[in-house]
């Protein structure tokens, strides 16, 4: 193959010397041969500052152009591409028809769906607006139950939960004493458990002037009369410390003073049916232990006091009959009486009257 940079030339024959001919022209034609190269990039770098051109490649160590590149090898690459991406592009081109005849469909229903929605929509906002209306009641109402009932707390509070004033009938559970108290007018009274309070009535002749008079009850539940009048609690009177009542205006001598009081009754106090069961049997228990000895000893005296009686009566029975007549001696009486009567002129009348008083004092036993 022709060196086109580098011309051969005879070689040397061995032990032939080396003429400065020879040196020079071997010289000059690699000179020559490195000015066909482009330019080197610079100094210190490898490479040309110009590409160098290139024939067809013919085996996997060659080089190729960029025209060769961009045409052969483009060509070739979209031949490739389109035999493979062709059969994919036929199957997703018939999905994409599928899907936009479902798309279609899908449109129509949707419009449908839409006028739906927005029928569902007014009627939501409708329900929106009312349930907001809803809220703020139920918002208020909240609050307002959030006033009255304040909950649990160790101490008597002084405002509500909201930091406002109390208002009457607000309630709150005190932990501390395990009670439960209500605000009614500037203080809280215990409330009364529905059936568990007891009412105790006292009636007072006044001394003159008596303002002051004795009595239990809960504060605020009691009833007061003055000679047969009721008076009105804060008008007539007043009642606040659960022992006295006091008039606002003093009674007069002899006044007759009645008065009612109510107190509540601890569920505490009070016991359990079972518990109820309990003590009375140990109370039963210990009265008949206590007493079986007297009621043996009353049992005993009853029978002999019993038997004393039978014996008593049966005496006084033979008596009885000791004195009464027999039929014969009855029989033989009368007749001697009605004999005689008749022999002394009797009439009937007396005859039939003396025999009827003689049978009645034989009745009796005379």
């Amino acid at each position: 193959m022709t060196n086109l940079y580098l011309p051969d030339e005879a070689d040397l024959l061995p032990g032939e010397l080396a003429r400065s001919y020879d040196i020079n022209l071997r010289y000059s034609n690699a000179v020559s041969g490195f000015d066909l190269l482009p330019d080197p990039l610079g100094s210190g770098q490898k490479g040309f500052s110009d590409p160098v051109p290139v024939g067809t490649p013919t085996a996997n160590t060659h080089a190729v152009t960029k025209i060769f590149a961009e045409t052969t090898l483009v060509n070739a690459a979209e031949i490739a591409a389109l035999a493979y991406i062709q059969p994919t592009l036929a199957t997703h081109l018939a999905a994409t028809t599928a899907l936009r005849d479902q798309a279609a469909a899908s449109e129509t229903a949707s419009a449908n769906s839409a006028t739906a929605s927005q029928t569902s929509a007014d009627a939501s906002e409708a329900s929106n607006q009312s349930a907001g209306s809803y809220a703020l009641q139920s918002q208020s109402n909240y609050e307002t139950l959030r006033d009255r009932f304040l909950g649990p707390s160790a101490t008597a509070p002084t405002t509500n939960d909201t930091g406002g004033a109390l208002i009457d009938g607000t309630v709150y559970y005190n932990t501390t004493l395990d009670r439960t108290y209500v605000w009614y007018g500037a203080e809280w009274h215990e409330m009364a458990t529905p059936m568990s309070a007891t009412a105790a009535r006292n009636v007072y002749v006044a001394t003159a002037g008596q303002t002051t008079f004795a009595t239990s009850y809960y504060p605020g539940e009691v009833d007061v009369w003055l000679n047969g009048i009721k008076l009105q609690i804060s008008v007539d009177f007043t009642a606040t410390n659960g022992n006295s009542i006091t008039l606002l205006q003093g009674a007069a001598a002899n006044d007759v003073v009645e008065v009612l009081g109510f107190e509540s009754v601890a569920l505490a106090d009070l016991m359990t049916e079972a518990q109820s069961e309990t003590y009375i049997d140990g109370e039963l228990a210990t009265d008949l232990a206590t007493h079986a000895s007297s009621v043996a000893t009353t049992i005993a005296t009853a029978q002999t006091d019993i038997a004393t009686m039978i014996s008593t009566a049966e005496t006084d029975v033979d008596a009885v009959l000791a004195g009464v007549m027999s039929e014969a001696d009855t029989i033989a009486y009368l007749q001697t009486n009605i004999d005689s009567m008749v022999a002394n002129g009797a009439t009937m009348g007396g005859i039939v009257e003396a025999a009827v008083s003689d049978a009645i004092l034989l009745d009796i036993g005379i």
